[in-house]
């Protein structure tokens, strides 16, 4: 898988946002009773990545529906605990006095649901006053009062719809990136999801199995012992 940090993901999803990618539709995952659970589907024409390995960007119909399924979670649970937020601010005797206790608040909200750049935040400063006697007692023509002041802060938020229709384009895309020229898509598609299920035998290789240490003689037969366990999957 190709880190989100490389540049060519960078270029490749600003591409995408601007509806510059084609796609090629090259195969349809099937159930046990014939069903298409997941479409895949290839951009055109074929890249290389800058180091020259063969890089492809694949869009799952699968993955999609859960990265929209994810991303609406994620909003939801903001909004709400933004308008906890609002709530709290507005109580009585709330605890924030302060602008910057109010934004580490808020930013605090938006990075733990990864929505930072969904979700617009503005925090207002709103000045209220009231007077009271100087001295207790009941009023009368001569008593004196004084004037206090207090901050409170009010939040406002709104989705920004244009970010956030920017980032559908990337619902279902991945890339995966190769040394092998040759692996066609679909192969290179498969051994991707192969790789959870290999890693599980190198765990079971150090746990399950105990394979430290292996009692043979040749290099070439510890190699072999390895491959059996691992493509025992």
């Amino acid at each position: 898988m190709l880190p989100r940090t490389r540049s060519e993901d960078r270029t490749f999803r600003d591409l995408l946002s601007k509806g510059q990618v084609q796609w090629r539709h090259f195969y349809d995952k099937r159930d046990g009773k014939g069903r298409i659970v997941d479409q895949y589907s290839v951009s055109v024409p074929p890249m290389l990545s800058a180091e020259g390995y063969h890089l492809v960007w694949y869009r799952s119909t699968r993955k999609a529906e859960c990265d929209a399924r994810a991303r609406h979670e994620r909003v939801e649970r903001a909004l709400i605990e933004l308008a906890e937020l609002r709530q709290k601010l507005s109580g009585p005797k709330t605890h924030y006095r302060q602008a910057a206790k109010v934004a580490e608040a808020v930013e605090r909200i938006l990075r733990a649901r990864g929505v930072e750049g969904w979700i617009v935040t503005e925090i207002k400063e709103r000045t209220t006053e009231k007077h009271r006697q100087e001295r207790p007692g009941r009023p009368t023509a001569d008593t004196r009062y004084v004037r206090e002041t207090s901050t409170r802060f009010e939040l406002d938020y709104h989705i920004d719809t244009v970010a956030l229709a920017a980032e559908m384009c990337n619902d279902g895309v991945f890339p995966l990136i190769t040394n092998d020229g040759s692996l066609p898509e679909l192969e290179m598609l498969l051994a991707y999801k192969r790789q959870p299920s290999l890693e599980k035998r190198f765990s079971q290789m150090k746990t399950d199995f105990d394979v430290a240490p292996v009692y043979l003689k040749e290099a070439s037969r510890i190699q072999a012992c390895f491959v059996c366990i691992s493509w025992r999957c």
